[in-house]
């Protein structure tokens, strides 16, 4: 499966220096899962490798920064079939991120619906 997630608005702090920062982040990667049942609730752990961008702007100084790296996702959850096509999903995610977005790893969790041809 491809995986877009878009984070917007939120702030966070750099360590040493404290500076307070806000940012936006985009990560597409494309995982692979492994299900563990074929019935209605299957549950499944996922891996992806894509690409991750985080532009921040600190509050101090209106310095803006963007940087591109490699990202990685590990992570499980079910999903829950509740006709032949249609399916709910909860899952969660660690993603793990390298080069120059290196400090900005996050954990995502979501919720939602799927369709199945």
């Amino acid at each position: 499966e491809l995986q877009i997630e878009y984070l917007n608005g939120f702030n966070f702090w750099r360590i040493p220096s404290g500076a307070e920062e806000s940012g936006e982040a985009v990560t597409f990667t494309g995982n692979a899962k492994v299900y563990f049942m074929k019935s209605r609730f299957q549950p499944f752990v996922l891996a992806g490798i894509g690409m991750g961008y985080m532009r921040h702007v600190n509050s101090q100084t209106g310095f803006v920064t963007a940087p591109v790296g490699l990202a990685t996702r590990f992570g499980g959850g079910f999903d829950f079939y509740t006709s032949e096509h249609f399916a709910l999903q909860v899952n969660a995610s660690y993603v793990l991120q390298f080069l120059d977005v290196d400090d900005y790893d996050y954990v995502s969790v979501v919720i939602g619906g799927q369709y199945r041809f």
